[in-house]
C-alpha cells in the first residue's frame, strides 16, 4: 500500500506539488480566518453592588445601605466569598460566587428585586431611595 503510494507520488510529481500548495493556501486560511483566544479570561466572577449616599456618613451608609445589602446577598445560593467597602457616601459590597454556578448566581442576583427595598425619609433627604 505504501508502497504505491510512493511510486505514483513519484510518477505524478507535479499533481503533488500542486496537492501541497493547496494543503497550504487552505492552512493559512485557516490560519488567518479562525478567531483563536491564546489568552483565556482565568479570573473568576465578582458580582458587585456600588451604591451611592451623598451626605452619610461612613457609620450611616454602614447601618442604612450596607448592612441590609449584605444581608440580602448572603441569601444568594452557591456564595463563596463576600466582602464590603464603606466611605463617605459610598457602599461597595461585593460577593464572589463558586465556580460551578457563577452564571446561575449573578444572572438571580441582578433579576431579583430585594426584600428590603423601601423609601428611607432620612436618604430621600439627601437623594438616595
Amino acid at each position: 500500500m505504501v508502497t504505491r503510494l510512493l511510486d505514483i507520488s513519484l510518477r505524478q510529481r507535479m499533481l503533488v506539488v500542486i496537492f501541497a500548495i493547496m494543503l497550504g493556501i487552505g492552512g493559512l486560511y485557516s490560519f488567518r480566518t479562525l478567531p483563536i483566544d491564546a489568552f483565556p479570561d482565568v479570573t473568576s466572577v465578582l458580582v458587585q453592588v456600588v451604591t451611592k449616599a451623598p451626605g452619610l456618613s461612613p457609620a450611616e451608609v454602614e447601618r442604612l445601605v450596607t448592612y441590609p445589602i449584605e444581608l440580602q446577598l448572603t441569601g444568594v445560593p452557591a456564595l463563596m466569598e463576600m466582602r464590603s467597602l464603606t466611605k463617605v457616601g459610598l457602599s461597595l459590597v461585593g460577593h464572589q460566587p463558586r465556580a460551578p454556578a457563577r452564571a446561575r448566581a449573578s444572572d438571580r442576583s441582578k433579576r431579583t428585586a430585594p426584600s428590603w427595598h423601601r423609601t428611607d425619609a432620612r436618604a430621600e433627604q439627601h437623594g438616595v431611595g
